[in-house]
């Protein structure tokens, strides 16, 4: 509105010189005005409290910088443009706090504040990685035949047409690239034109069906989703009759992983020609091969790494493409524990593909802003019913019941089992005339914290459960880094605790305020749909959220 009037103020030829510089003068002094009431306000208003949501791991910029993601543990790698990233585990502290802000905004109801400030917070995310980007230099490009460049985004953008993000002007802005890079390929231009205009998503670009709050920017993320519609396609190689290759198991604690196999297979993102592919599927179920090559009580990996490996040598021998990239445009898809330690006796699929897998430690061959994070949802033969009871119906304070796997379940027992009758926590439900699966789902929906410790590996099937039965999932698990992150603003919706804090639980939950409570359960049945299976995928389901980050990966590492 100032500029505005300034250029109409200049444009009014007949204005005296003095008048001229009189209005100026009045309209600085409105701006100025204008300024002091605006930083007033986000002292005082629910800005603050949507502020205090930016917390380290369990929220992340959608559009974090290569160097941001590098001062926070992420990978040290730096790439053209602003990289996709996800976040680092978060601490308790800092989620407390956010929990406590929400609960307690100055003016207007608490989801009137977080909704009205998602465009703020989405413009100081975009401030913040304009920061960096005159410290980041353009990646060399790994193909063998690609041109070294110097520019950065600046640049770029400076030379291509500022078109309004929409997916419809993504083919003028490709044009546009191809001058600025000539002697780039067609698909990288289009991966790159895709980036840009994502990272200029604006309100409009937003999915007014998805609940802002929950995510960590709903503008970038809807465009990005419809951009990945309309331009994203996989090979999948078709080498090998093994029994492991291209099917995996639909039900039990792997179903992620041959779901995701079976419907990428059967999907519109498959493209038959390599040549027109953004990335290139290895379709090994790794827990299909235990099942075949493991000796069970051997201890003994080597059959399923050796096979892992003779298959990507034949696949590196047979098509240029791995080769071309050293494997960076490759990935492959594992929700069972080993998935990761597949990989490491091939240098290049441990260092340069792309890991998707359940087992996202962060701490181990997860690598950030590369590898992508799997949610384990354990699959029953027939459906079960999803939801739950209101916040009022839930007497149980947390529940916990499962087996004694890994370091972190022994203690939650040893300080809570047994010992409050507010923390239901068992290793195994107290028996009933009903099934043990009924039971526990029972006590699920009467409860409102559901405790999701980590077992032999970082990730849990409890934390899909959990959303399922609007039970707030309370994620016990350094390390761990959660499924769509990049996108999801976990801590809108759940709870995140150190392990080291496992004695403290009850006071950390207590320490929470109902209204806030509240809040993070009613979220969880607008973010359930990411988490959920069909027969036939769907919009914004998991087999599209798994692809998505699978795409975002991609958009990590452009080679124009």
């Amino acid at each position: 509105m100032t500029e505005g009037l300034v250029k109409h103020v200049s444009s009014v030829s007949y204005y005296s010189r003095e008048n001229r510089r009189l209005v100026v003068t009045i309209v600085v002094c409105i701006t100025s005005v204008l300024a002091l009431i605006s930083f007033y306000q986000s002292c005082t208003s629910c800005d603050s409290a949507w502020t205090s949501l930016n917390i380290l791991g369990s929220r992340t910029s959608f559009l974090a910088s290569p160097l941001r993601a590098q001062q926070e543990g992420g990978p040290s790698e730096t790439i053209l443009a602003t990289s996709f990233s996800s976040p680092a585990p978060s601490t308790v502290s800092h989620e407390i706090s956010s929990i406590s802000n929400i609960s307690n905004p100055s003016s207007g109801s608490e989801e009137e504040c977080v909704s009205s400030n998602v465009s703020h917070a989405s413009s100081e995310v975009l401030k913040n990685s304009e920061d960096v980007r005159g410290k980041e230099d353009a990646v060399s490009s790994t193909y063998n035949d690609s041109k070294k460049t110097e520019a950065d985004e600046d640049d770029i953008r400076e030379q291509v047409d500022s078109s309004p993000a929409s997916a419809d002007n993504h083919l003028l802005m490709a044009m546009d690239l191809e001058k600025v890079f000539p002697n780039s390929s067609k698909l990288e231009l289009e991966l790159l034109a895709a980036k840009l205009m994502i990272e200029d998503a604006t309100a409009e670009d937003a999915d007014q069906t998805l609940y802002a709050p929950s995510y960590v920017d709903v503008a970038a993320f809807s465009l990005s989703y419809k951009l990945m519609e309309n331009l994203f396609r996989v090979y999948t190689y078709k080498d090998g009759n093994s029994s492991f290759l291209r099917a995996g198991p639909l039900t039990g604690i792997y179903a992620t992983e041959g779901q995701f196999i079976t419907k990428l297979m059967h999907s519109r993102f498959i493209q038959e020609d390599p040549l027109n592919a953004h990335m290139f599927f290895l379709p090994y179920s790794v827990a299909e091969m235990v099942d075949t090559l493991y000796v069970e009580d051997s201890y003994d990996m080597s059959p399923l790494t050796d096979f892992v490996r003779g298959y990507v040598n034949t696949i590196a021998q047979n098509y240029p493409f791995w080769n071309r990239t050293q494997g960076s445009d490759h990935f492959f898809v594992s929700c069972h524990d080993w998935g990761p330690a597949t990989a490491r006796e091939h240098k290049q699929l441990n260092t340069n593909a792309v890991k998707v897998v359940c087992n996202a430690n962060s701490s181990e061959e997860f690598v950030l802003g590369r590898d992508a994070s799997l949610p384990e949802i354990y699959l029953h033969s027939k459906p079960l019913e999803v939801g739950g009871p209101p916040a009022s119906s839930r007497a149980i304070l947390a529940f916990f019941a499962g087996q004694m796997h890994g370091h972190v379940r022994p203690i939650l027992l040893k300080h809570w089992a047994d010992k409050d009758p507010q923390m239901k926590v068992f290793e195994h439900v107290p028996p009933t005339n009903r099934s043990g699966v009924l039971e526990y789902i029972l006590h699920m929906k009467h409860s409102k914290y559901c405790l999701c410790p980590a077992g032999y590996e970082v990730n849990s099937p409890r934390i899909v459960e959990a959303i399922y039965y609007d039970c707030v999932p309370v994620i016990i698990a350094d390390n761990f880094i959660l499924p769509f992150s990049d996108v999801l603003n976990w801590s809108t919706f759940s709870v995140t605790v150190p392990e080291a804090e496992i004695p403290n639980l009850k006071d950390i939950l207590l320490g929470i305020p109902e209204k806030s409570y509240r809040t993070m359960q009613r979220r969880l049945s607008k973010i359930r749909q990411h988490f959920m299976w069909h027969h036939k995928p769907v919009k914004y389901d998991a087999f599209h959220m798994i692809l998505h980050s699978v795409w975002m990966s991609r958009l990590n590492n452009i080679h124009p």
